[in-house]
């Protein structure tokens, strides 16, 4: 049935923004069903692949999070085409021979460009799995990110059929996956969350050598107040927020961004190490967050854990925050505390 599921997603191509075929049974295209980005004509995160376990093409958006089989999709687009789509299945089911199985048959080849595409190396949706779901559920990480969050059984499996880093795959286990995109909604880089006592608990894999690990920059406005913490669960609570990911405050991308930035570290212990570093950032002219002495928790989520509400944390993040003297004032103070 590939053949004519490959023929029917070529007849409404023209119905499709940014129609690009990238591979056998394997193409990308804006997403018809919302819209993919009003801000950005040429984002494309709809996605038609050969599904692994049974012989046909289904489709999944990336940014709605919507997934269905390619007669649904092929439904909702054109309805005619549709009729016709359906009829050419049913006389394929009843003849008696299979004229076009010389075909050739798409084994989803893991290039650079097709390892943007989580799904096609084994990434399952969040709700296919009750640990990852239930982890999600515990750190109250707001449902309507879930979309973007996905699940691997075995985390060095999944990561060798994008990029070969592990020699060694006796010892695996199922982590959360959290994707980072580009701008342009290009999948740059992904980082595991064990969902055990598993250590490292994150592990972050880019997908390039030249690329910043930076997570969230696909829903980030330029033109309003952005808040960059450290950890990607954290930004998920604040409003036009990314995550440093463990590759710090000073990198390119936030050194471009920083009059528009606000940087929000975690809570923790106030060491010398700590205290040189935020006092480097001060001195860089960086608007900080300096967390005041009442604030007991370790991060963000960790406040949300506990139950404060989005809108208390957000009022105590801006009103903590300094730049210039005013920082270098309220830190000579902080850093005593």
């Amino acid at each position: 049935m590939l053949y004519i599921d490959a023929r029917f997603i070529g007849q409404v191509s023209y119905k499709l923004r940014n129609f690009k075929k990238k591979n056998d049974y394997y193409w990308n295209f804006s997403c018809p069903i919302c819209g993919d980005s009003k801000k950005n004509d040429l984002k494309a995160r709809g996605f038609v692949y050969k599904n692994k376990t049974q012989d046909r093409l289904v489709y999944k958006c990336h940014n709605c999070g919507v997934s269905m089989s390619l007669g649904n999709f092929i439904k909702h687009i054109d309805p005619t085409t549709y009729k016709e789509y359906v009829l050419e299945r049913y006389k394929e089911n009843t003849s008696k021979h299979t004229p076009h199985a010389n075909i050739k048959e798409a084994v989803p080849v893991i290039t650079q460009e097709v390892s943007t595409d989580l799904i096609m190396a084994g990434a399952q949706p969040l709700q296919s799995n009750q640990e990852a779901l239930q982890y999600v559920i515990s750190r109250k990480i707001p449902q309507e990110r879930w979309k973007d969050l996905y699940y691997v059984p075995k985390f060095k499996e999944f990561v060798n059929k994008l990029k070969y880093s592990f020699t060694d795959t006796t010892y695996d286990t199922p982590r959360l996956i959290i994707p980072f995109y580009d701008e342009d909604g290009k999948c740059i880089a992904f980082q595991g969350r064990a969902l055990g006592k598993e250590q490292p608990k994150y592990i972050t894999m880019k997908l390039g050598e030249s690329v910043e690990k930076i997570y969230g920059m696909d829903r980030m406005d330029p033109d309003k107040r952005i808040y960059v913490t450290e950890g990607p669960i954290d930004s998920m609570f604040v409003p036009n927020a990314i995550a440093v990911a463990g590759a710090g405050f000073d990198i390119k991308f936030i050194q471009a961004i920083k009059d528009n930035a606000t940087l929000i570290m975690d809570n923790e212990p106030r060491s010398i190490q700590i205290c040189k570093f935020i006092e480097k950032l001060i001195d860089e002219d960086y608007s900080v967050c300096l967390w005041p002495e009442n604030i007991q928790e370790k991060d963000i989520n960790d406040m949300v854990l506990h139950g404060k509400d989005i809108n208390t944390i957000m009022d105590t993040i801006n009103t903590n925050t300094f730049q210039g003297m005013a920082a270098k004032l309220r830190f000579s103070e902080w850093r005593k505390c």
